[in-house]
């Protein structure tokens, strides 16, 4: 039986903003991330990380690191009594032409955890703190909520047409807005 999703945004989102993360020493959770998670997954909600890593391709951090900074992640999460279903990564650097489905906007991310976990796309949503994150939402027919942890990024300006269902301050009241 097909069961909703939550989609998650990792940096800005989940974790604090860092420019070039390849270290587990520098992850940090955002205030509030991992009772959101919990909670959303004690109302019967996958939840599920999404990210656009294209460090790896560029050389700068390898798929053995990035899944030991994963695993810290969930273990993160798990002291606080949460934990992300899984989290699907897009490797790959953006280009102008020939883009991969997997890169966000793309929706290969969201597809790929489709296949794996049978998710009903209808009462499934995506919480990013990026337009990028929005649009990749809306491609994918999903409800969308933006929040104001990630920063200001120049990359929105790529975005204009990406307008959230919600706005909110932290993945927090993002959660409390999801029904």
């Amino acid at each position: 039986m097909p069961k909703p999703a939550i989609f998650l945004d990792r940096d800005g989102t989940i974790i604090e903003q860092v420019d070039v993360l390849n270290d587990a020493a520098q992850l940090r959770l955002l205030p509030g991330a991992a009772k959101a998670i919990a909670g959303l997954k004690e109302r019967g909600y996958l939840v599920i990380g999404i990210t656009n890593q294209p460090i790896i391709e560029k050389g700068l951090l390898s798929h053995e690191k990035l899944q030991l900074i994963h695993d810290a992640l969930q273990h993160m999460l798990e002291k606080e009594g949460a934990r992300l279903d899984a989290i699907y990564t897009c490797p790959h650097q953006y280009r102008a032409e020939g883009q991969c489905n997997c890169r966000k906007p793309g929706t290969g991310l969201i597809e790929d955890a489709q296949k794996e976990f049978a998710i009903d796309i209808e009462k499934s949503w995506l919480v990013g703190d990026r337009l990028r994150d929005v649009a990749t939402g809306r491609n994918a027919k999903l409800k969308t909520i933006l929040v104001a942890t990630g920063g200001v990024s120049k990359d929105d300006e790529f975005f204009p047409e990406a307008v959230p269902d919600y706005r909110a301050s932290d993945l927090q009241e993002a959660a409390a807005l999801i029904s």
